[in-house]
């Protein structure tokens, strides 16, 4: 049986027991929790270093 993982606030774990009726569940494919919590900090630092990157140029224009 395939573990159920829970999105809730961008925040992915395992799922257990009731969850709240908003949170998306989901049964990823060959993936497992790690690999998918990387892919979120991958994620959060590429967006980081493009808001720093318009931001820089926002102030070098003013």
């Amino acid at each position: 049986m395939s573990s159920v993982f829970v999105s809730k606030n961008g925040k992915v774990s395992k799922a257990v027991g009731l969850q709240p009726k908003d949170a998306l569940l989901f049964v990823p494919e060959e993936r497992n929790s790690s690999h998918i919590l990387k892919e979120q900090r991958s994620a959060m630092k590429r967006s980081s270093k493009q808001i720093k990157d318009r931001f820089a140029l926002a102030t070098k224009r003013a």
